[in-house]
């Protein structure tokens, strides 16, 4: 017989039952004496039902008593044995049982099971234990915990598995087997992690623990699909929403690939709850992923076990701890800065800074449990469940002592002030605010809070006295301050001590950060205005005695209005008249001071001034400006000098001197810069301050350049120099775009045209690059005024530029302004114009071919046309390097109205430019209109028509211009296989070959005949065959072909992995004759039909799923069974047999046991027939 020798009978699947053992021609039963999980493994190892996994054994006939002989008794396998005959036992028929100790096993049981669940991968966790199931219970019940379970029930190694506690998928009525356990997360199974022991608890069912493994850790929604939305993370037991801080594509694409919507392509990053906003708790927030992370929760963010709630922000509030599933609070029991400390820290809201400690339920009651109680944290641990305390859960508390924190509370603030930066100092201590006695207040404890809250370490920094912002209320905390002003905090300075002193609130001291030790008041801006110094409390003005612009750079530079530029000093109190004291006198700068009080003078407090010498600045008045212009680049020149603004001559003024103003007053170091004259800008009507000025054009300053000298001229105001830093030098006008139009020149204070003569793409591609509108590409010359005629002077003409100019005045001409040419002659040109283009097709890669020629489009004659010269117009519009690429002729696309521009093209195939390949000439033909040349870069050169699917069909190839058949004769798998590559129908498989019209008689040419391919090459043009268009053939002879036919299938049977076998061979499919036909055999075909490499497979004969009709293929098989194909396997030959179809081999690959006594043929329904004899086979 060639039936399995061991088989599992009346179980719940084809992996569980009874076993029986085939022995003595019939099958027996196995007894239970000694049975175990290690003789279950190998029971299931031999019947093909698993070498891993958990392996039930079962006894006292659990699957139903058998009815045949006790074959083994007392069986001790090892485990590992190969089959159970291979194990220690009483010996074949020998033993001492009933049919009550049948043994049976179930290779398909979990050890850990999820029952109750929403799918096979959640719900209750139980046990198998003592040969029952029992259930887990939920004391220190984690994800760690939930993450071995779900690899152990095979629900995946990696995503979200959530832990569940409380019976959460319903109780338990088995026994409780585990209690306390402690996975750290990588074990192998449950029974691998830290326990109380097997059967040892102290839970009732309402604690069973559970899981679920499916759960999304992320997912998407309220988005336009499945692939769009709102991000939101399951945490806490529930779905939250992710903040936007940091949020961008990198963060996208992980959140892409995690939800499964692809690894490449354009993933966009939306904020400001795009989606619509959520209403869960908010989860992640600054989160900073790489892209190529597998989860959004392995990016860099924030995420707490920690959370803070009913505060004034994110960073305050009542302190809770999820555990158990739900969020707690935390007793405030020994609750201090350190604990505050830890908590800040770990939900991201800062690592320094005074983090306070509140208790008796500051920010409102809890209503959860109370997590944590008496904790002592260090201040360095990682998380609050890190610091010591009476353990999870236990506590001797009520909520009205609920814990909390501020972790954005300064330990010193400033209260009361016109700003953040200014007002009482107050000092947190005693778990409340208090101030800050002025005894010795100074400038250098000033310096000392300013830095403490932020307000900045350099500038000056106000120390106020007497309660100057208002009397505190709180305890006074420090008195007798002694700051060196580098210290870190007001707290490490000297003093007293916390709390001791001997003052009033009236002596509360302030401090103002934003003051500065010299200001600008009643100026036009803050950088400008009377000069105030702070001295002795109190702001005074400066005397003007020896008041200049050295004294101007260094007050500029201290108030914060600029190192360079022109700073001009005001004398006469012309900012007003101070009122506080006179602080300084007869100040001597040298300009490079960092600050007023470091310069030379009296001394403070020393002068012999009035209030009407108060001095001034203004740091905002540029040496050099530009009046009266369209902007501010642009206007009338003009030169601060003598303590007024004055004029430029415009004797010698050019552009060099144009060019020094537009740099001067910030407008541009490079471009055009235009010079004015004749007061184009208008009449100044200061002084005039420099003429016959000659700069080099490099000179940072106008008043660098050689001249007559400041003041000194012989011109009137009607001669007021001007520039416009802003105008281009080479325009195009009235164009469709701002890349195409007539060509105008700035010359002589106008815009002027450009002659036609000589005017070509060389020249067209200076002026494109000149005017920004792209290096390369194809840049149309246009003549005669194309873009309409100008009405100034004609700038330029006869212009020969090779290309690579950066300006159109480079190139050579006649010069500026000679010509002899009409406004008629304006050049232009469009610089996005495409040189080679495709009209009238069915998309942009198709269609009559254009060149662009004489400003005007014109076809291509199809003489000589062919692929190659097709392949360079595909590439050059950009319709691909690669493909299959028809050359059309006969005005395929419709005749052209425009020149016929090129012909006899004789493309090489790899030329950049249609324009770059052999022809007659640019506009030399002997053609018409009917003969222009398409392409069509999208075209295929072999397809399949007519076919069942894609990949199936007539073969056409495109030749000539059309589509036309291949010729049958010689016709074979290898054509076919060709074929099947080229149409992308696949490389591997069974690909056949149809002759005789097959799939309809083609129309058109036939292309091919007597194709003899190899099967490896890329193409059915390169096999060998008569030649293009040459053949002896008919329509009716058109071959075909399909890729996606198996070799061998199986016909009649009960499903795909049954049935009667049949071989395709000879253009149809034929039988199997059943000599010699056996289990090696049938296992060969059910490998390559796809149903299985391992198992039983059982072979049929005579017939057994019925007679076929077509012919006998295969005859005296012998499969050694590890065989890839049938036809690998020895026979007869193909279409060499003694046989007649009652003799069709048949296979089930997927059965079950039976027995048969006589096979008949034409049963429609099989069932077991006992006591008889004859060979059992699988159904």
């Amino acid at each position: 017989s060639t039936v399995a020798q061991v088989r599992l009978v009346n179980g719940r699947n084809n992996c569980s039952g009874r076993v029986e053992v085939y022995y003595g021609g019939q099958w027996g039963t196995v007894c239970d004496d000694d049975w175990d999980r290690n003789d279950a493994r190998v029971v299931c190892r031999e019947v093909g039902c698993g070498e891993t996994g958990f392996h039930a054994a079962f006894t006292k006939a659990y699957f139903g008593q058998g009815s045949g002989p006790i074959v083994l008794d007392d069986i001790r396998c090892g485990g590992d044995e190969s089959s159970l005959l291979s194990c220690r036992s009483r010996g074949l028929g020998i033993h001492n049982c009933g049919h009550s100790e049948d043994a049976g096993v179930d290779c398909s049981v979990a050890q850990v099971r999820l029952v109750n669940g929403r799918n096979n991968c959640s719900g209750r966790v139980e046990v198998y234990y003592g040969g029952q199931w029992g259930t887990v219970c939920d004391d220190d019940w984690d994800r760690n915990d939930a993450r071995v379970v779900c690899r152990e029930v095979g629900c995946g190694e990696t995503g979200f598995h959530a832990a569940f506690t409380k019976a959460y998928f319903g109780q338990g009525s088995g026994p409780i087997v585990l209690d306390d356990i402690r996975c750290g997360g990588d074990e192998s199974s449950l029974l691998s992690c830290r326990s109380k022991g097997l059967g040892i608890h102290d839970c009732g069912h309402s604690e069973d623990a559970g899981v679920d493994c499916s759960v999304n850790r992320v997912r998407l929604v309220n988005g336009r699909n499945n692939c769009s939305g709102r991000v939101e993370v399951y945490y806490g037991g529930q779905w939250g929403t992710v903040c936007d801080d940091d949020w961008d594509r990198n963060d996208a694409r992980v959140v892409c690939r995690e939800v499964g919507c692809g690894e490449t392509g354009f993933h966009a990053a939306f904020t400001k709850a795009y989606f619509g906003q959520g209403s869960g708790p908010i989860v992640l927030d600054d989160i900073r992923c790489g892209g190529d992370e597998s989860s959004l929760l392995s990016c860099r963010s924030r995420v707490n076990r920690v959370r803070l709630v009913n505060g004034r922000n994110n960073c305050s509030g009542r302190v809770e701890v999820y555990y158990g599933g739900q969020w707690g609070t935390v007793c405030d029991d020994d609750w201090d800065r350190n604990d505050a400390r830890v908590v800040c820290r770990e939900v991201g809201c800062g690592e320094t800074g005074f983090h306070a400690a509140f208790t008796k339920a500051y920010f409102g009651q809890g209503s959860g449990p109370i997590v944590l109680d008496d904790i002592r944290c260090g201040g360095d641990e990682s998380s609050l469940l890190s610091c010591r305390s009476k353990g999870l859960g236990l506590h001797d508390c009520q909520h009205s002592e609920d814990a909390g924190v501020d972790c954005s509370v300064n330990r010193v603030r400033l209260v009361n002030g016109r700003n953040n930066c200014s007002g009482r100092v107050e000092v947190y201590y005693g778990g409340q605010w208090g101030t800050v006695c002025d005894d010795d207040w100074d400038r250098n404890d000033a310096r000392v809070v300013c830095r403490e809250v932020g307000c900045g370490e350099t500038g000056f920094h106000a120390a106020f006295t007497k309660a100057y912002f208002g009397q505190g209320s709180g305890p006074i905390v420090l008195d007798d301050i002694r700051c060196g002003g580098d210290e870190s905090s007001l707290l490490s300075c000297r003093s007293r001590g916390l709390g001791i002193h001997n003052c009033g609130h009236s002596e509360d001291a302030g401090v103002d950060c934003s003051v500065a030790q010299v200001r600008l008041v009643n100026g036009r801006n803050n950088c400008s205005g009377r000069v105030e110094v702070y001295y002795g409390g109190q702001w005074g003005t400066v005397c003007d005695d020896d008041w200049d612009r050295n004294d101007a750079r260094v007050v500029c530079r201290e108030v914060g209005c600029g190192e360079t530029g022109f700073h001009a000093a005001f004398t006469k109190a012309y900012f007003g008249q101070g009122s506080g004291p006179i602080v300084l006198d007869d100040i001597r700068c040298g300009g490079d001071e960092s600050s007023l009080l470091s310069c030379r003078s009296k001394g403070l407090g020393l002068h012999d001034c009035q209030h009407s010498e108060d001095a001034g600045v203004d740091c905002s008045v540029a040496q050099v400006r530009l009046v009266n212009g369209r902007n501010n680049c642009s206007g009338r020149v003009e030169v601060y000098y003598g303590g007024q603004w004055g004029t430029v001559c415009d004797d010698d003024w050019d552009r060099n001197d144009a060019r020094v103003v537009c740099r001067e007053v910030g407008c541009g170091e490079t471009g055009f810069h235009a010079a004015f004259t004749k007061a184009y800008f208008g009449q100044g009507s200061g002084p005039i301050v420099l003429d016959d000025i000659r700069c080099g054009g490099d000179e940072s300053s106008l008043l660098s350049c050689r001249s007559k000298g400041l003041g000194l001229h012989d011109c009137q105001h009607s001669e007021d120099a001007g520039v416009d830093c802003s105008v281009n030098r080479v325009r195009l006008v009235n164009g469709r775009n701002n890349c195409s139009g007539r060509v105008e020149v700035y010359y002589g204070g106008q815009w002027g045209t450009v002659c036609d003569d000589d005017w070509d793409r060389n020249d067209a591609r200076v002026v494109c690059r000149e005017v920004g509108c792209g290096e390369t590409g194809f840049h149309a010359a246009f003549t005669k005024a194309y873009f309409g005629q100008g009405s100034g002077p004609i700038v330029l003409d006869d212009i020969r530029c090779g290309g690579d100019e950066s300006s159109l005045l480079s190139c050579r001409s006649k010069g500026l302004g000679l010509h002899n040419c009409q406004h008629s002659e304006d050049a232009g040109v469009d610089c996005s114009v495409n040189r080679v283009r495709l009209v009238n097709g069915r998309n942009n890669c198709s269609g009559r071919v254009e060149v662009y020629y004489g400003g005007q489009w014109g076809t291509v004659c199809d003489d000589d046309w062919d692929r190659n010269d097709a392949r360079v117009v595909c590439r050059e519009v950009g319709c691909g390097e690669t493909g299959f690429h028809a050359a059309f002729t006969k005005a395929y696309f419709g005749q052209g109205s425009g020149p016929i521009v090129l012909d006899d093209i004789r493309c090489g195939g790899d030329e950049s430019s249609l324009l770059s390949c052999r022809s007659k000439g640019l506009g030399l033909h002997n053609c018409q209109h009917s003969e222009d040349a398409g392409v069509d870069c999208s075209v295929n050169r072999v397809r399949l028509v007519n076919g069942r699917n894609n990949c199936s069909g007539r073969v056409e190839v495109y030749y000539g211009g059309q589509w036309g058949t291949v010729c049958d004769d010689d016709w074979d798998r290898n054509d076919a296989r060709v074929v099947c590559r080229e149409v992308g129908c696949g490389e591997t498989g069974f690909h056949a070959a149809f002759t005789k019209a097959y799939f309809g008689q083609g129309s058109g040419p036939i292309v091919l005949d007597d194709i003899r391919c190899g099967g490896d090459e890329s193409s059915l043009l390169s096999c060998r065959s008569k030649g293009l268009g040459l053949h002896n053939c008919q329509h009716s002879e058109d071959a075909g072909v399909d890729c996606s036919v198996a070799q061998v299938r199986l016909v009649n049977g009960r499903n795909n992995c049954s049935g009667r076998v049949e071989v395709y061979y000879g253009g149809q499919w034929g039988t199997v004759c059943d000599d010699d036909w056996d289990r090696n055999d049938a296992r060969v075909v059910c490998r390559e039909v796809g149903c299985g490499e391992t198992g039983f497979h059982a072979a049929f004969t005579k017939a057994y799923f019925g007679q076929g009709s077509g012919p006998i293929v295969l005859d005296d098989i012998r499969c050694g069974g590890d065989e890839s194909s049938l036809l690998s396997c020895r026979s007869k030959g193909l279409g060499l047999h003694d046989c007649q179809h009652s003799e069709d081999a048949g296979v089930d690959c997927s059965g079950r046991i039976i027995s048969h006594c006589c096979l008949i043929h034409s049963y429609s329904v099989r069932s077991r027939i006992t006591n008889c004899s004859n060979t059992a086979f699988f159904w």
